[in-house]
This record gives structure tokens, sequence and C-alpha cells, in this order.
């Protein structure tokens, strides 16, 4: 299992079932509160850490900006994280913070990049 995996299911607040995983999102919703809202992420077997840090990390951020939640927060929002090891619960706020940190931005420049109003990725020379 690759580091970013693994520091992302040390966060998770709880786990689940991948077979029961409609019973296990709607458990952690309720746990969450009513306005609880599942971001659901199925991990490729193959370099997990780059999908996570290249294609969820820009999409998680746009969606929270979008819901005017600002990372740290979680607004509600939690990771509902496949894996091979399973279904993890993760709140996204740290879980923003983990990806970002893997990505080597800072916060400020990850919502500058990713957010609704964002510029995406610097131009690439050559």
């Amino acid at each position: 299992m690759s580091a970013l995996v693994e520091a992302l299911q040390a966060l998770a607040f709880a786990r689940g079932e991948v077979s029961d995983a409609n019973a296990a999102i709607d458990e952690a919703r309720a746990q969450r509160g009513p306005n609880a809202h599942s971001y659901e992420v199925a991990l490729p077997a193959l370099a997990p850490d780059e999908y996570l840090a290249t294609k969820v990390l820009p999409k998680l951020l746009y969606f929270l900006d979008c819901r005017g939640i600002k990372p740290p927060a979680s607004g509600g929002v939690f990771l509902s994280l496949f894996s091979a090891s399973g279904l993890h619960f993760v709140e996204a706020g740290p879980a923003v913070e983990r990806l970002v940190a893997a990505r080597g931005l800072t916060l400020a420049e990850a919502v500058r990049r990713y957010g609704a109003t964002g510029t995406g990725e610097p131009p690439r020379l050559g």
C-alpha cells in the first residue's frame, strides 16, 4: 500500500466493508448529521498516490469551494475511500491538507489553482 493512502486511512473516523458500502455510507452520514455528504473515491490499484494528488485533489477542492467550504474545515463532507483494504471514511478538510502537502503546495495555492475560480495547473514550458 502507498504512503499517501496509508496516511489517509489513518485519518479515518470509521471503516466499512466494501460489500456493504451503501449501508456503511448511510451510517457514516447519520453519524455526521443531517447535512453530511459523502464524496466517493475509488482508488486504482496502480499509482493511487498520483491519482489522489493529480485527479482527486483538484476535483475535491473545486467541489468544496463551490459549496462554500474552506479547508481545513470539512463542512459535513467526508471521503468514502474505497481501496483494496476496505472502505474508510475521512473528513474532507484533513484529507485535503494531506493531499495538498503531498503535492508540495500550500493550501492557499491549491485553492487558487483548483477552487471555483481557479486557474488550474500552471502552463508547462517546452
